[in-house]
């Protein structure tokens, strides 16, 4: 079944009110208290921070992205002329760099080609001489091009290289609605489940590690339904930037 953030009007299919049940708070006790609400969307955003992981955890080439976001994970990035050292793309809007998990893919595009660069190894150097680079280098918060970019690799890529990414969920707000975690609809309230867990811990210890040991085994079933979905091909869930002709 899949819950919406807060419903009080059909208060089965909303997170909030899950949460109110969970907690026998009853109804209205969280969407109708300001601060119980700022503090369990914080609650539900860490239990959906630890499903999106355990989900990326499942294999390494899965590239799902929350559907709330309004744009896709592949950031253009302007080239300057003999500069090799380029800063990662923030991930969302609030200009958080730790938002950007995991890079993906660097590639450049010409006559509507992609081509993709490899990671350099131990065997590879980096050089002054500048080019037209086919490989780079992750160093912290920065991608380093085996070379400077010449004025012949900002001509025949338009001055612009791009890189694909993983971030971290779009969380909720405290006045969401309809808005629903970008995953599995069927394991939806196990967020809520984890989220009156840690509310619980210090009220009702009992109680709060039976839920979080329901939300650990209902964890493991997730990674086990994400890996099986359409597990013949390859995981490539980012869209392409390329015009559809």
């Amino acid at each position: 079944m899949s819950y919406v953030f807060s419903d009080t009007t059909l208060a089965t299919v909303g997170l909030i009110q899950r949460c109110e049940s969970l907690c026998s708070m009853g109804a209205g006790a969280i969407s109708g208290d300001t601060t119980l609400l700022k503090q369990f969307t914080g609650y539900l955003n860490g239990a959906y921070d630890k499903m999106w992981m355990a989900q990326m955890s499942v294999d390494k080439n899965i590239k799902s992205d929350d559907p709330n976001y309004t744009d896709i994970p592949d950031a253009p990035i302007t080239m300057v002329l003999s500069q090799a050292d380029y800063t990662l793309p923030v991930a969302v809007t609030s200009a958080n760099v730790s938002t950007f998990l995991r890079l993906k893919g660097v590639y450049f595009i010409a006559n509507g080609v992609r081509t993709y660069l490899t990671p350099m190894t131990a065997e590879d150097t980096l050089t002054t001489v500048a080019g037209i680079p086919t490989k780079y280098q992750l160093n912290g918060k920065s991608i380093i091009f085996q070379c400077p970019l010449s004025a012949s690799a900002l001509s025949l890529y338009s001055s612009v290289f791009h890189v694909e990414f993983q971030r971290v969920p779009d969380a909720f707000l405290s006045t969401d609605t309809t808005q629903q975690a970008g995953i599995l609809g069927t394991y939806h309230e196990y967020i809520a489940v984890e989220a009156s867990s840690m509310y619980l811990k210090p009220i009702d210890l009992k109680l709060s590690t039976a839920y979080h040991n329901d939300f650990l085994s209902e964890l493991e079933n997730f990674k086990r339904d994400v890996a099986n979905i359409d597990s013949s091909v390859p995981h490539r869930l980012t869209p392409s930037v390329e015009s559809c002709e």
